[in-house]
């Protein structure tokens, strides 16, 4: 009997733990093994003598609603956007980021020339944060000149990220303080599984 309770619980635990790092475990994974494909594929390419057309890149990148979303090649984050999403409600946001990734209300639109604030959080509670955070889980590996694509009503909008910063998690500075010109910013948890501070990322239309 006490064999057969023991199996139970470690089975039921085993189901607990896949249920909360598949999602990250398919990110990070997926990251990674991109950067190993992209090696193999750079070397194969110089080893060819004679010079390929280049290939067009589609008009529209691999985004689950052309309406509004976020793409973000290096990582390989593609998630819907939920717009006008009240950043201060945690009932409202915390079932957009169930979603995708939210888009606060008091800030701008791809085009608008204003800040534009997604953010990708929760502060319920931290099993949440790790189940749902996944997509912006590796946003820390965004560096200077790497590439952000919104797509907003069926069209393209690319940025290139101009900063890093970490910031309280009670810091709202950045919300209602806007950059100057058009600027994108995500937001997630930092460290990933906290709520502890913000990694916030800033990127500017790509010229």
């Amino acid at each position: 009997m006490i064999f057969g309770f023991g199996t139970g619980a470690f089975i039921l635990g085993v189901l607990y733990f896949l249920y909360l790092y598949v999602p990250l475990g398919k990110a990070v994974s997926k990251y990674y093994l991109g950067k190993v494909f992209e090696k193999e594929k750079v070397l194969e390419e110089t080893e060819k003598a004679a010079p390929k057309e280049a290939i067009p890149t589609p008009t529209l990148p691999p985004v689950p609603d052309t309406g509004f979303s976020i793409f973000v090649p290096k990582i390989g984050a593609s998630a819907k956007v939920l717009p006008n999403i009240d950043a201060g409600n945690e009932e409202i946001y915390y079932q957009a980021i169930k979603e995708g990734v939210a888009h606060a209300a008091s800030s701008g639109l791809p085009g608008s020339g204003k800040t534009i604030y997604l953010f990708a959080h929760s502060t319920n509670s931290q099993w949440n944060i790790v189940r749902y955070n996944a997509v912006f889980f590796l946003l820390n590996e965004l560096e200077a000149e790497d590439e952000i694509i919104v797509v907003y009503n069926q069209k393209n909008y690319s940025y290139t990220v101009s900063d890093k910063k970490i910031v309280s998690g009670s810091d709202a500075f950045y919300l209602t303080d806007y950059q100057e010109g058009e600027t994108l910013i995500l937001q997630t948890c930092w460290p990933p599984g906290t709520t502890l501070k913000r990694l916030l990322v800033f990127a500017k239309p790509k010229q």
